[in-house]
């Protein structure tokens, strides 16, 4: 998946409003979002595929009404609920259908408890003519180890900019970049690299 480095502005039932120097985009609808870091974790277990797994496993009697999101804490406490907001540096969550506020500067990470496919840019590419070739485009991995994946438009001064079908247009300093993924099955790539 695609990650930017980026300030959270707030969350509401739409989806997420956020401002970063790589996109021009500012809003994500929920079901185009996949976690957010609000702040460091200071201490704790981070999340790893095994515990993130076991984590997603709903108990019988939450069926019915599952949680939506998982919280982590700074200290690396996890919770389960539903997240109704972040406005003001405050989280409104509803725990067992107990509505609470939470200070965001307590949050590490909020991951969106949905199975989503990463992958639909290849599916759309599969279902248009066969005679036509996929977009060409890259996926450029940062410092953090984390990517973009756009199709490049241009490269001016240390940038590469770009657009991307989530973000819209996109940017990113070559100067910060560990690798360079490109060609036109770059989902493939992505998954051999990840």
């Amino acid at each position: 998946g695609d990650s930017i480095t980026g300030v959270v502005e707030s969350i509401d039932e739409n989806g997420l409003k956020f401002a970063s120097a790589q996109s021009e985009t500012t809003f994500a609808a929920h079901d185009q979002v996949q976690s957010v870091w609000l702040n460091r974790q200071k201490s704790g277990p981070k999340f790893t595929e095994k515990l993130l797994e076991r984590l997603k496993t709903i108990p019988r009697r939450l069926k019915d009404d599952p949680p939506t999101h998982l919280f982590q804490s700074i200290y690396g406490d996890y919770l389960r609920g539903r997240l109704v907001s972040l406005q003001n540096g405050v989280l409104t969550v509803e725990i067992r259908l107990e509505v609470q506020e939470i200070a965001a500067e307590q949050i590490s990470q909020i991951v969106w408890l949905h199975d989503r496919k990463w992958d639909e840019g290849e599916e759309e590419d599969v279902a248009r003519n066969e005679a036509e070739l996929p977009p060409f485009r890259v996926h450029a991995i940062g410092s953090l180890d984390r990517g973009i994946t756009f199709e490049p438009e241009k490269v001016a001064g240390n940038q590469l900019f770009g657009r991307s079908s989530l973000l819209g247009a996109c940017s990113v300093e070559i100067g910060d970049l560990n690798q360079l993924l490109f060609g036109r099955n770059i989902g493939e790539s992505v998954r051999e690299y990840n």
